[in-house]
């Protein structure tokens, strides 16, 4: 810390690197979890990440989720009550046969033995 300052005040600059603030952050949003002021809402970035869905398919859930617009104009801003995702995803309300839903998550991927032939390139002549 370097103090700076004009006439009687004294000012400190603080530089932090990345893990520090990580743990500060991670300090704070432990605090605020024990407090019951965690993030209770989402946005659908977040709520397809969690649940290993499409953002397309959040947005076309967006009512059943929970979901209420940030403003009124054209294009507003959706935020996801993190309690309503939580209640339709528990419920089994996410459908796996619905157009979307990615079909990876009901079967597991076979595991291919040995050489694999693939398809030959065939060069187009210009």
């Amino acid at each position: 810390m370097s103090p700076i300052g004009a006439g009687n005040e004294q000012v400190s600059i603080v530089r932090l690197d990345a893990f520090s603030i990580d743990r500060i952050v991670d300090a704070l949003a432990e605090r605020l979890a024990e407090r019951g002021i965690a993030s209770s809402v989402m946005t659908a970035e977040e709520v397809a990440t969690r649940y290993r869905v499409s953002v397309g398919w959040v947005y076309a859930h967006k009512r059943d989720l929970g979901a209420e617009p940030l403003g009124t104009g054209p294009k507003p801003r959706w935020r996801f009550s993190t309690a309503g995702v939580e209640a339709y995803f528990t419920a089994g309300a996410l459908d796996r046969e619905q157009p979307g839903a990615p079909a990876s998550l009901d079967r597991p991927r076979r595991a291919v033995e040995g050489p694999v032939d693939l398809l030959p390139i065939r060069r187009r002549s210009v």
